[in-house]
């Protein structure tokens, strides 16, 4: 009993010094980490976290995050953010930050109000290898457009996806799902449709190393010269009248706008046209090449399929042009 019960102490003794051995390495490398961003001219504080969750969880409880980019570009404050992970496993970490937070950059202040915020991600050479977030009774305020509310928001990220080519495997890949359910706009951004977008959802790859940098023009045009592109295997929207299937491929020309081809599924265009007609957003002759491409790519019901594609900032249905886009200025 004797040795019994001293082996149960020296194992009891020897797992909580393995407990706080993670914890001060975890705070070693938020250190570092926040040191990083301040070399760069970035604002960090993490206010005076607190650690619990002794013996099976690591918690640490940040309030009053405050995250600046240099000189000031952008603000995210958030009132608070609990981080956990299982002390055997530092690298599975799981993120819940509900409440009120500020964002402030391009030239306003956002406030976004959440009452369920979670993420969950895997770490791996110190890259984000599989991620999920999601995100619900989302309220997004901002003093131009008024209030965007969504019931619910799902991200889900995988990187180093292989994908076999012609030519070798690629595995620089980042496969990423998108899905946002009974979105509530502002009447401003109607176009003469309802007012709650029913579903918008993605499902791509995004093919290529994306690298952040300090400027992002920078970091999109070495993706682009590194042969990015993205893969769209599905992408969704159900916007009464509209109901939108489509998939293709986008990239980036050498100015930097986008470019591609898609194959889309649309149920309801007459009566979306009309909506865009009365808006102001399609003039006649958009109107009357759309109208156009409904009867002769018609699949016989009420809906229809259009080759689209993007080339010159110009939108072509088949090998029509029927709109110019404006000129996207990356920042």
């Amino acid at each position: 009993m004797i040795t019994a019960g001293s082996l149960l102490v020296v194992l009891f003794g020897g797992y909580t010094g393995f407990w706080y051995h993670s914890v001060s390495g975890i705070e070693k490398g938020l250190e570092r980490w926040a040191n990083n961003y301040r070399e760069k001219g970035s604002q960090v504080s993490l206010g005076h976290p607190t650690v619990s969750g002794f013996p099976f969880i690591v918690r640490i409880h940040f309030e009053n995050v405050d995250l600046a980019g240099r000189e000031n570009s952008w603000r995210w404050i958030a009132p608070q953010i609990v981080a956990s992970a299982r002390p055997w496993n530092l690298k599975m970490i799981s993120i819940k930050a509900p409440g009120i937070h500020t964002v402030k950059g391009f030239k306003n202040t956002r406030i976004l109000q959440l009452e369920e915020a979670n993420a969950h991600f895997e770490y791996r050479s110190g890259k984000v290898k599989t991620g999920a977030m999601r995100l619900a009774g989302i309220k997004l305020t901002s003093p131009f457009s008024g209030s965007v509310k969504a019931q619910s928001l799902v991200v889900e990220i995988k990187t180093d996806t292989k994908i076999q080519t012609k030519t070798n495997i690629s595995q620089n890949n980042m496969a990423l799902t998108i899905d946002i359910r009974d979105v509530s706009i502002p009447k401003a951004w109607g176009l003469g449709f309802k007012d709650k977008i029913s579903r918008l959802f993605v499902s791509a790859l995004v093919m290529g190393d994306v690298r952040f940098s300090k400027k992002l023009p920078d970091a999109l045009n070495r993706w682009r010269e590194g042969g990015g592109s993205i893969d769209i295997n599905t992408l969704g929207l159900d916007w009464e009248p509209l109901s939108l299937r489509a998939n293709g491929t986008l990239a980036l020309d050498k100015t930097l706008q986008p470019q591609g081809a898609m194959s889309v599924e649309i149920e309801g265009l007459e009566p979306t046209l009309r909506a865009l007609i009365e808006a102001g957003f399609l003039d006649a002759r958009t109107a009357f090449a759309a109208k156009f491409a409904n009867r002769t790519f018609s699949v016989g019901t009420s809906k229809v399929r259009l080759p689209l594609s993007v080339q010159k900032q110009r939108l072509y249905i088949g090998p029509v042009p029927v709109q110019r886009l404006g000129q996207i200025k990356w920042k």
